[in-house]
């Protein structure tokens, strides 16, 4: 088959959970069928990842952009578009996207989150087929902004701005053949907002089980990490409500520290370092070392949506994880004993607590078994393999 895959950030190299996952599910696609890409580029050194994506894509088309929150958010206010809709535009983009349909008549188009929808015209197409991936069901995002922010300022952006997705939503989703999601609990909220006729699958986020491969250290500290893109808000969040808890795990750990590890930390998470137990590293060129050293890993989530790519790779590296409910939605946690869920903020501590003063065998055997459960549902080869099946048995269905 024939299939166009939209993003909306070059997929490489692998610095978030988005370019993960849309450089694994990119390349799965590209193992039986011809792919071409067209990607908006938010960061110019990007550009240099090109000839690695060419090496298994067709084609590969690439559009700068000048990317910023705070303008993209300063304009919503003047407009009925969401604002990361508008923060994703790119006139040459959508011209050369539409030039492409009408040249090639592809099969599939994959498209990236919803922002990347409003590229494709569904008057240049005939019977390719769309699908949606929305890596987080951007409607719940908003709505635990609303819930949990205590910030009024984002609590009236975020009401704002969640009326607009929804206004958005039911434009694109007439014109969708399938819409992706990465859980049942993103699965079952955007399931009113489905026009009928329209597909939805999940297929859950994935974790590459050849390169996060444990290995067996002589951790020196009592490391507890987060590890995220701290450029994200609710992921700055979570780091900045943990380290408020901290100091009662220090005091029955005096060894304790908390390592804050992940892009583009703001002023107030950078601020943390003077704390002298807290350690922010901002980019780091290789996570596998951290997950070597670290104790146990943290996600003590407020809100969110989609799924936490980090959870999966710390499950993968044979690591304990204490976690909020939002922390690990989207995963399924049945027969993972390493993982605790925690919502209350002492009992999360606590948790964490045990762990570090737990019996290193028994917290051994428990991520062992985790970890042969997680190759059977949340590598990336296993869950490529399924789309695979699902993609060809749906194009099979439009011959018919």
């Amino acid at each position: 088959m024939k299939i166009l895959v939209l993003c909306r950030e070059l997929p490489l190299p692998l610095t978030s959970g988005e370019k993960i996952r849309c450089y694994h599910i990119l390349k799965g696609l590209a193992r039986e069928h011809d792919v071409t890409l067209v990607s908006l580029v938010l960061h110019k050194s990007d550009l240099t990842y090109i000839n690695e994506l060419k090496k298994f894509c067709q084609s590969v088309y690439t559009f700068e952009i000048n990317f910023s929150k705070k303008l993209s958010a300063l304009k919503t206010a003047f407009s009925s578009l969401p604002w990361d809709v508008l923060a994703y535009q790119n006139n040459e983009a959508k011209l050369k996207i539409s030039e492409l349909n009408q040249s090639q008549k592809f099969d599939i188009i994959w498209i990236n989150f919803l922002s990347m929808s409003g590229y494709v015209n569904r008057k240049d197409l005939n019977k390719t087929i769309l699908i949606l991936d929305q890596h987080n069901a951007d409607e719940l995002v908003w709505a635990n902004y609303i819930r949990n922010s205590t910030n009024p300022v984002m609590k009236t952006f975020a009401w704002l701005n969640r009326g607009k997705v929804k206004s958005f939503q039911r434009k694109i989703f007439k014109d969708i053949n399938v819409i992706v999601c990465v859980s049942k609990e993103d699965a079952e909220y955007i399931k009113p907002q489905i026009p009928a006729g329209v597909s939805t699958w999940i297929i859950p986020n994935g974790v590459d089980t050849e390169y996060f491969v444990p290995v067996n250290t002589n951790r020196k500290v009592n490391a507890v990490m987060l590890c995220a893109s701290m450029d994200v808000t609710m992921n700055i969040d979570a780091a900045l409500q943990f380290a408020k808890i901290f100091p009662n795990i220090k005091q029955k750990i005096p060894d304790a520290e908390f390592w804050i590890v992940g892009r583009n930390p703001p002023k107030q998470i950078v601020a943390l370092n003077q704390e002298g137990y807290i350690k922010v590293t901002g980019s780091v060129i290789d996570v596998r070392p951290y997950y070597n050293e670290a104790r146990v890993i943290v996600a003590p989530y407020r809100f969110g949506g989609g799924t936490k790519l980090k959870i999966l790779e710390a499950i993968a590296m044979n690591l304990p994880i204490v976690s909020t409910t939002v922390g690990c939605q989207g995963i399924d946690t049945t027969g993972m004993s390493n993982i605790i869920i925690r919502d209350d903020i002492n009992q999360f501590s606590e948790a964490v607590i045990d762990i570090l003063l737990g019996n290193t065998d028994i917290i051994r055997q428990k991520v062992h078994d985790s970890s042969k459960i997680l190759e059977e549902r949340y590598s990336w080869t296993s869950i490529t393999r399924k789309i695979d099946f699902k993609l060809t048995e749906l194009f099979k269905m439009t011959l018919e």
